[in-house]
């Protein structure tokens, strides 16, 4: 009988462990005015990133970056939504991957005769991955326009969703 459950403690123990590498993390900027712009500081996210979802109070005219920064530069960016004026967003960010000299792989090969019917030309063959997020992660939030209808504000929340990595 100990024995039992000792055996049904190590598979609870397994499946809590297993399964606690989903991880999401939420960052707000409140009260946004007219033409303002807003950086957080870095962000402690690691891991596989799956979706961004970015929610603003009104219906304004926003951009949303989530990038790493080499001080003030944006380097990698993982999100941009320029203009945007949806209230919500979800952004399900995923790449194409990059030779050694940084261009984008997009290798195709000849899958049939592009002039006989129902035959495609070429057929792309590298996959769309989903990308690998840390380091200097910040969220940057230009607020371009705000009218009276917002108050003159507005608040802007970006939840980003990864799948942590085991150390």
């Amino acid at each position: 009988m100990k024995m039992r459950k000792m055996l049904i403690a190590a598979i609870l123990g397994l499946l809590l462990v297993s399964g606690g590498y989903a991880d999401s993390y939420v960052y707000s900027f409140d009260g946004l005015t007219n033409g303002e712009t807003s950086t957080s500081a870095a962000i402690p996210v690691s891991g596989w990133l799956d979706r961004v979802e970015v929610s603003q109070s009104a219906t304004v005219t926003s951009t949303v970056t989530v990038a790493t920064f080499d001080s003030t530069t944006e380097m990698d960016k993982f999100v941009y939504l320029a203009s945007l004026t949806d209230t919500t967003k979800v952004v399900r960010p995923r790449v194409v991957g990059t030779g050694t000299t940084g261009t984008d792989l997009t290798y195709a090969h000849q899958a049939g005769l592009a002039n006989t019917t129902n035959l495609v030309g070429q057929v792309l063959v590298v996959p769309y991955e989903r990308m690998m997020i840390g380091g200097n992660t910040k969220i940057k939030v230009v607020n371009t326009s705000c009218n009276a209808s917002s108050g003159g504000t507005n608040d802007v929340k970006v939840v980003i969703y990864y799948e942590r990595l085991s150390k």
